[in-house]
């Protein structure tokens, strides 16, 4: 299968997941240390379905992962491919759920 067509079908599975599911790039320093991730593509569930989070800094967007530790389990599965099965309890005045994380890295990143 070609780029363009896996890029495609990525894509249309993006747009039909009634989850939230992204791809995201390690960004590092000048030492290689990963400092934070960038969405490279995802579904567009996140914020009620309008927000396309292609080219944000995952920090930026949710600065919480950092504090909770969550941050550093995407960080293991980066460096250590170790994959990622975490549930996660998200308690705020606007909101309370369990939400699960599963990941896995990816060796060769997606043509956008």
């Amino acid at each position: 299968m070609n780029a363009n067509l896996n890029s495609e079908l990525l894509r249309a599975f993006f747009e039909a997941s009634s989850s939230e599911v992204h791809i995201l790039e390690a960004v590092r320093d000048s030492d290689d240390v990963i400092k934070d991730f960038r969405y490279l593509m995802g579904s567009k569930i996140a914020y009620g379905g309008q927000v396309d989070l292609a080219g944000n800094l995952l920090l930026t967007v949710y600065p919480w992962k950092k504090e909770t530790g969550l941050f550093d389990h995407f960080v293991n599965v980066t460096e250590k491919d170790e994959p990622l099965d975490f549930v996660f309890s998200i308690q705020s005045e606007r909101l309370q759920k369990m939400v699960q994380y599963p990941g896995e890295k990816i060796q060769q990143w997606v043509d956008r």
